[in-house]
């Protein structure tokens, strides 16, 4: 069982016409991979007008940014997903320049060309990259092996990612149109996640970058986040993918083993860094009662599209991606959550029934800084008592993330966006990982580091990527 959910905020013209504002790419939920990608808005502002005209055009937009890159781009699922992928452009083809909130950011086309590529290579062409001798590869290793063929599988990613996103945004004209400096060009996060489910578990291979999540549930421990956001002591982005020449970026790799049943999911920040979420407790809590009140896993993502219409407005999109293991039927998932759902009422909320309701916590610390805390000694011990509840809560969600964020600490160069808002971006350095670490012979691809997915780069001695010659090459 899978679903996505699929939310973006919309306005609505005087003349009736719909235009659509996320930057969230349609997520995806398939054959061994679960995808969100969500294109930055603020880092990556940069609204493209002078784009190949072709975009607007359905039958014309996988041609447009693909069709010089693979030579199966009109695979029919691969062009569905593209088409798809871009309606909310052909949507405004005609108004387009008349409002700049018709015109498209940079992440908007950033997130869904990221998909693309990465759709093509592990799924969605003629030749897709084979997943199961990946898992059959990785599974048989450990310890220093395993995080060193890891390392080399993030790396190898991060490189088709930049030749094949630097690749398509010039050929397509998506340039660095704006008078201010410092802005990415086609930024965006990703979460991707392979796997493979075997009959008491699900493999999993994780590539992310940037500040969406990859999740994982089980009835015994609830909703855990499997890895930390890639942010900076202010907040700011630490890393994210981007097409800038002179900007590199990279995309972690990390392996997990999951015990059925269970639980998988990427989602975007519009899903759970809204103000309506105390606690990732209530984020748990929403996946919980949207099950429970549900069919079906369709009627599941409605309801969660419907609470973030209103809940995610904090944020234009709130996509997610999940798949459903070990479960006979929905009605058993259903089952395993509504239990889970009891123990949080036993654990937590009939502690404190408005525990996920109001922040007691910032009003003590407003309190705090008026001096006024010890005149109000009924709100410090509520307070004190949600913190705890927090805490003990957040220790579980929080098992497989390290104490201390890696990110916390990186430097920040002091780019500046058009409001102000000072962004981290960091440049980590190139590993080039030795074929010791490689998969069998035959899964490589000859270039900078051992590359797994296929992509050449310039000066790598595979060609440049998108040239024929190296659209010959992954054709062999």
């Amino acid at each position: 069982m899978k679903l996505t959910v699929y939310r973006q905020a919309v306005k609505k013209r005087p003349n009736g016409d719909t235009v659509y504002k996320g930057e969230d790419a349609l997520p995806f939920a398939g054959d061994h991979i679960l995808l969100v990608a969500d294109g930055l808005g603020g880092a990556s502002a940069i609204r493209h007008q002078n784009f190949k005209p072709e975009l607007f055009d359905p039958d014309a937009v996988t041609r447009t940014l693909f069709g010089e890159l693979y030579q199966d781009a009109d695979h029919p699922d691969f062009d569905r997903y593209v088409r798809d992928s871009f309606f909310e452009l052909s949507a405004v083809r005609d108004i387009y320049t008349e409002n700049v909130n018709n015109i498209k950011k940079s992440g908007y086309f950033g997130s869904r060309i990221v998909s693309s590529i990465l759709l093509h290579r592990f799924l969605l062409s003629e030749k897709p990259f084979p997943v199961e001798k990946l898992f059959d590869h990785v599974e048989k290793l450990g310890g220093a092996q395993l995080e060193a063929a890891l390392a080399s599988y993030g790396e190898s990613c991060a490189m088709l990612v930049q030749d094949h996103l630097r690749f398509v945004g010039k050929k397509a004209g998506l340039t660095y149109e704006s008078a201010y400096e410092g802005l990415s060009l086609l930024g965006t996060t990703l979460t991707l996640i392979l796997y493979r489910e075997k009959e008491d578990c699900v493999q999993t291979i994780l590539f992310t970058a940037g500040d969406s999540r990859p999740y994982v549930w089980t009835e015994k421990e609830g909703l855990c986040q499997i890895l930390p956001d890639e942010e900076g002591a202010d907040g700011g982005m630490t890393n994210y993918i981007r097409a800038n020449e002179d900007a590199f970026f990279h995309i972690n790799c990390h392996y997990f083993t999951f015990a059925k049943p269970c639980i998988l999911f990427g989602a975007s920040d519009g899903c759970f860094d809204s103000g309506y979420f105390l606690s990732p407790m209530a984020f748990e809590k929403l996946l919980e009662e949207s099950a429970c009140a549900s069919a079906n896993p369709e009627e599941m993502s409605g309801r969660l599209k419907e609470f973030f219409m209103e809940a995610g407005r904090h944020d234009d999109s709130s996509t997610i991606a999940m798949g459903m293991f070990g479960y006979d039927s929905f009605t058993d998932l259903k089952a395993a959550m509504s239990r889970r759902l009891r123990t949080l009422q036993e654990t937590y909320l009939d502690k404190m029934p408005d525990l996920l309701e109001e922040d007691f916590i910032a009003q003590a610390k407003e309190a705090e800084r008026k001096g006024a805390l010890q005149e109000t000694p009924e709100l410090a011990a509520k307070a004190d008592l949600q913190q705890k509840l927090f805490d003990a809560y957040e220790s579980g969600y929080g098992k497989y993330m390290p104490q201390e964020s890696p990110f916390a600490d990186a430097p920040v160069p002091g780019e500046m966006t058009p409001s102000g808002k000072q962004i981290t971006p960091v440049t980590p350095p190139r590993v080039t990982k030795t074929s010791e670490h490689a998969l069998p012979s035959g899964y490589l691809t000859p270039g900078r580091g051992t590359v797994i997915f296929g992509a050449g780069s310039a000066g790598s001695g595979s060609g440049i990527v998108g040239s024929p010659s190296a659209k010959t090459d992954e054709k062999k």
